[in-house]
C-alpha cells in the first residue's frame, strides 16, 4: 500500500480549516452564575436582606422600629451580586482548568509522516486532519482516525468500553462513522495502543474528537466529603454563633417591650452568620484550591489526571518507586552485548552465522520498534529504539509473524513462527532471564551446556555495580501456552550492557521527602546489583536499612515483613505479586503508600496504592490508570506532588477556618456596636 502523509503546507491548510488538537472547554459562566445564586450564602444574604426589608416597612408604618437599614439593605445586596458574579467567573475559570487537565489527552512528542519518505517528531497538539502518524505497543493515541497499516489491540476504558479492542487497516476509501468504539477500523483519542503497531491517519482533532464529547457541566472537583471533619467543625461554630447572635437581641429587645425588633435583628445577623460560614460551598473552594494546584504542577512537570491524587498524595507516609524514569532519565545508550561465554560485541558487524541471526530475530521478535519510511528507527521507548538500531535489522528483512506475546515477572516473551517451527523469545533482566537457561549459544551458533554459571553471574553482577543495566535476551522451543512464557530450557543469546543516566535533582528530591517525612523506597525488577547502585546514588538510606530481593521477601511471614518494612530500602528482582504485598503490609500498618511506577508488574500495585503515579517513560494503558504522571523527571516530580497536594490541603483547610473567623468577627462586631 502506498501511504503518504500532508506536506507541512498541507498540514498548515489543514489546521485552518479544521482547528488545533486541543479540545477547548467552555467556562460555562452562565451554569457558575446560576449555581452561584442557588448557593447557601446567597440564600441565606437574600434571608437577611429580606429581614431588613420587613424591619424597613415596619419603620416606615410608625411602629417602634426604628427607619434606619436602607445603607445595610444596600450594601448586603451589593455583596450578593459582587459575590455571585466574582465567585462565578473564578468557579468557571477553575473549572475550565480542572477540565482541561483532566480530560485533554496529554500532549507528547509523535512521529508523523511528511509526504510519502520524510518523517518528523511534533508535539500531539500541532496535528492536524489528514496527518499520518505512527503508533505502537505502549503509546497513547492523540486523536482519532483510522488504521491504515498494521495491526494494533486498544484499551478504550476511559472513553467507556471497557473489553480491549482489536483493529485492522481500514479498506481503501473507507468513510465509515467514527463514532462507534466498536468500529474495527477507528482508533480514538485517549486510548491506548497495549499491542502492535502501525501507521493511523487522523480524521478528527481537537473538540471533534470523541472524548471531547464529554459535558463541562459534568462535576470533577474535589467532593467536600474530603474535608466533612473540618466542614462539620466550621459549621457548629458558625450556628452556635447565630443562635448566640439571635438570643443576645431577642433577650435585649425583650426588656424594652420591642419583642419583634429584637426577633428580626437578631435572624437578620445570625443569617449573615451563616451564609459566611456557608461561602465556597458546593466544592467551588476546593474547585478553585484544586485548580491552582493543578497549574502549579503544570508548572513542574507533573499531568494530574484525578482531582482526588491531590488529596490522597498530601497524606503520603511512604513513596515506593521504581528506578527507570523515576531515579533515571529512561534514556538509554548502549555500550555492547556480551554473549553467554562472556565475549564482547560492540557492534552486530562483529557477530557471525547463526548466532547473528538468532540476535537480529531475537530483537525484531521482542523489541517494540520499527523503520519509518526514511529510514529513522521509531519506538515509544528509549531502549527498544536503541537495541534495534544496534541490531542494524534492515527494514527489508522479514520480521517474524507473532503468535502470542506476554508481559509478566519482567519479561517480555513472543512465540513466533519460524518456518515450519514455532519459536519463543524472551527479553529481560540478567538474572531473570538466566535463571530460565541451561545452555547458551556460543559466538559459532552452536547451542553449549552453562557451566560457567558463577563466572558470567559475577560479570554481569560486576557491571550491574558500576550502574549499568543489563537485558537479556533467550529462545526456547517451549511455546507460550495459557499465557504463561516457559521457566526453563532456555538458550541463553546473551545480554546488552545499557546505560540510562541518572537524575541529577534525585538526591535532592529524596532528601526534601525525607523533610516531609515520607520514607522512600526502591521496587525494581532489576537486579540487586542495580538496586545497590541506584539506593547510593539516590541516598536512600535508613540507619539499619536492608536491600532485599523476591526470595529474602517470600520467606518473610506477614508479622515479619510488618515489623521490617519500614527498614527496607530497596526491593530487587520483585514480581507483580512482591509489589502489590509490600504495598498492602504498608496500608495495613496505617500508612498512606504512594507507589511511583511504570511497567505491566506495577499493575495492581498501582491499583492497591492510595496514590498511583506514572514517569514519562510509562506506557499508556499504566499511565490511565494513574491519578498522575510525570512529564519530566520522575522522583522529583513525585516529591512536587506530594509538596503541592499537602499546600493544597494547607490552602483549603484554611479557607474554611478564614470564613468560620470572619462570621465570629461579624458576629461580635453585631453584638458589641449593637446593629
Amino acid at each position: 500500500m502506498n501511504i503518504s502523509g500532508l506536506t507541512e503546507k498541507e498540514a498548515e491548510t489543514s489546521k485552518q480549516k479544521y482547528g488545533s488538537n486541543v479540545i477547548s472547554f467552555g467556562e460555562g459562566f452562565a451554569d457558575a452564575l446560576a449555581e452561584a445564586f442557588s448557593s447557601l450564602f446567597t440564600r441565606m444574604m437574600i434571608i437577611s436582606i429580606l429581614i431588613d426589608i420587613i424591619w424597613l416597612l415596619l419603620g416606615a408604618m410608625e411602629i417602634t422600629v426604628p427607619f434606619t437599614y436602607v445603607n445595610g439593605i444596600f450594601i448586603k445586596t451589593a455583596a450578593v451580586l459582587i459575590a455571585a458574579f466574582a465567585g462565578a467567573k473564578i468557579r468557571s475559570v477553575s473549572r475550565k482548568t480542572l477540565n482541561s487537565a483532566f480530560r485533554q489527552p496529554r500532549d507528547r512528542k509523535v512521529t508523523v509522516l511528511r509526504g510519502n519518505d520524510k518523517t518528523e517528531e511534533i508535539m500531539s497538539s500541532e496535528l492536524a486532519v489528514g496527518d499520518v502518524i505512527f503508533i505502537c505497543a505502549g503509546g497513547s493515541v492523540p486523536a482519532d482516525g483510522i488504521l491504515l497499516d498494521g495491526t494494533l489491540k486498544v484499551e478504550q476504558s476511559a472513553l467507556g468500553l471497557s473489553v480491549p479492542a482489536e483493529k485492522t487497516p481500514a479498506p481503501e476509501g473507507y468513510k465509515g462513522s467514527l463514532r462507534n468504539l466498536k468500529d474495527p477500523y477507528g482508533i480514538y483519542g485517549g486510548s491506548s495502543v497495549i499491542e502492535g503497531s502501525g501507521l493511523m491517519k487522523i480524521t478528527a482533532v481537537g473538540d471533534k474528537m470523541l472524548c471531547a464529547g464529554k459535558s463541562d457541566k459534568e462535576y470533577i472537583g474535589i467532593p467536600e466529603k474530603d474535608f466533612s471533619a473540618d466542614i462539620k467543625i466550621s459549621y457548629a461554630i458558625g450556628i452556635t454563633a447565630a443562635l448566640v447572635t439571635a438570643a443576645v437581641f431577642t433577650a435585649a429587645y425583650l426588656t424594652s417591650g420591642n419583642v419583634i425588633a429584637g426577633i428580626l435583628k437578631g435572624l437578620s445577623s445570625a443569617s449573615v452568620v451563616i451564609a459566611l460560614v456557608s461561602l465556597g460551598r458546593k466544592g467551588a473552594a476546593c474547585d478553585v484550591s484544586a485548580a491552582l494546584a493543578v497549574k502549579r504542577l503544570e508548572s513542574s512537570g507533573v499531568a494530574v489526571r484525578s482531582a482526588d491524587v491531590l488529596v490522597t498524595a498530601g497524606k503520603t507516609d511512604v513513596l515506593l518507586t521504581g528506578k527507570e524514569g523515576m531515579l533515571t532519565n529512561g534514556q538509554y545508550d548502549i555500550s555492547g552485548f556480551i554473549d553467554g561465554s562472556g565475549k564482547e560485541y560492540h557492534s552486530v558487524s562483529e557477530m557471525s552465522g547463526a548466532f547473528s541471526g538468532y540476535f537480529k530475530a531475537a530483537v525484531s521478535a521482542a523489541v517494540n520498534a520499527g523503520y519509518s519510511p526514511d529510514g529513522t528507527i521509531y519506538g515509544r521507548l528509549s531502549a527498544d529504539r536503541v537495541i534495534y538500531g544496534f541490531a542494524n535489522i534492515k527494514s527489508s528483512q522479514s520480521i517474524p509473524k507473532k503468535q502470542a506475546a506476554v508481559f509478566a515477572d519482567g519479561i517480555y516473551g513472543v512465540t513466533v513462527t519460524a518456518g515450519n517451527d514455532l519459536i519463543t523469545f524472551v527479553r529481560g533482566g540478567f538474572d531473570k532471564v538466566f535463571e530460565r537457561c541451561g545452555q547458551y549459544l556460543d559466538p559459532k551458533g552452536k547451542i553449549c551446556a552453562v557451566t560457567n554459571r558463577n563466572a558470567v553471574k559475577k560479570l554481569a553482577e560486576t557491571i550491574q555495580l558500576s550502574g549499568k543495566d543489563t537485558i537479556a535476551f533467550a529462545f526456547s522451543d517451549k511455546q507460550i501456552k495459557n499465557g504463561n512464557i516457559p521457566t526453563e530450557n532456555f538458550v541463553l543469546i546473551g545480554f546488552a550492557v545499557m546505560q540510562d543516566d541518572y537524575q541529577e535533582e534525585a538526591p535532592k528530591a529524596v532528601e526534601r521527602l525525607e523533610k516531609m517525612n515520607v520514607r522512600t523506597s526502591l521496587v525494581t525488577s532489576g537486579s540487586r546489583g542495580e538496586a545497590i547502585f541506584a539506593v547510593k546514588y539516590a541516598g536512600i538510606k535508613k540507619s539499619g536499612g536492608i536491600i532485599i530481593d523476591s526470595a529474602q521477601l517470600g520467606k518473610m511471614s506477614s508479622a515479619e515483613l510488618e515489623k521490617r518494612s519500614g527498614m527496607i530500602n530497596a526491593a530487587a528482582n520483585i514480581s507483580e505479586k512482591d509489589r502489590s504485598r509490600l504495598v498492602k503490609t504498608c496500608r495495613i500498618k496505617g500508612e498512606n503508600v504512594f507507589f511511583a511506577g511504570n511497567s505491566a508488574d506495577d499493575i495492581s500495585a498501582l491499583d492497591a496504592a492510595d496514590t498511583a503515579f506514572a514517569s514519562s517513560s510509562a506506557p499508556s494503558d499504566i499511565s490511565v490508570r494513574c491519578g498522575a504522571a510525570a512529564e519530566r523527571l520522575g522522583i522529583s516530580c513525585a516529591a512536587e506532588l506530594i509538596s503541592a497536594s499537602r499546600r493544597f490541603l494547607r490552602d483549603h483547610r484554611s479557607f474554611i477556618y478564614l470564613k468560620t473567623i470572619l462570621a465570629l468577627v461579624f458576629a461580635a462586631a453585631v453584638l458589641f456596636l449593637g446593629w
